[in-house]
């Protein structure tokens, strides 16, 4: 029964060889390379400047107007509205007193108010507890032992968790 198989598979295989090679085109014509000294042969030939249709027309007209501007400018109208914009804005600058200094103004500003850790939630499981933290503007969820951006946490209770901070230790109880 392989054999058939085998045999089978030869034939199908000679069929698309047969297949192949007659309905294969025309064989592809030898691309030669053209030497240096053939290349500027073919140079001399052709002609060397071809003028394009409508460059001296467009050479004489108006500057081309830009869509992407409100007004549709060509380059010389955007040009003078920028030299009229900058003269404008500096005679403006002349005319303007300079603002007065505040006594507020003159004073460094205040250090930032410290903030308040605030304890937001406790999640309970198989692998332990963890707080959910509230501080500043990040929410850090922290078990016990474990630290950032400046706390630590070493104690989790159910209703509360103590923290370690720079201001020292403190509890924080649920809501």
């Amino acid at each position: 029964m392989q054999s058939w198989k085998k045999s089978g598979l030869a034939a199908l295989l000679l069929i698309i060889l047969l297949a192949g090679v007659l309905f294969a085109s025309e064989p592809e014509e030898e691309v030669l390379l053209e030497l240096p000294e053939q290349r500027a042969e073919t140079e001399e030939k052709r002609p060397a400047h071809q003028s394009i249709a409508g460059s001296e027309q467009a050479a004489v007209s108006k500057g081309l107007k830009d869509p992407f501007t409100l007004l549709h400018e060509t380059r010389e109208e955007k040009g003078k509205a920028a030299e009229k914009k900058t003269a404008v804005q500096a005679a403006e600058q002349e005319k303007r007193p300079a603002p007065p200094i505040s006594p507020k103004a003159a004073m460094p500003p205040k250090p930032p108010a410290v903030q308040e850790p605030k304890l937001t939630g406790i999640i309970s499981g198989a692998a332990g507890q963890l707080a959910l933290i509230d501080y500043g503007e990040k929410s850090l969820t922290l078990s016990a032992g474990e630290g950032a951006e400046g706390i630590t946490v070493t104690a989790i209770e159910p209703r509360r968790v103590c923290v370690s901070t720079p201001q020292g230790e403190k509890w924080l109880e649920l809501p």
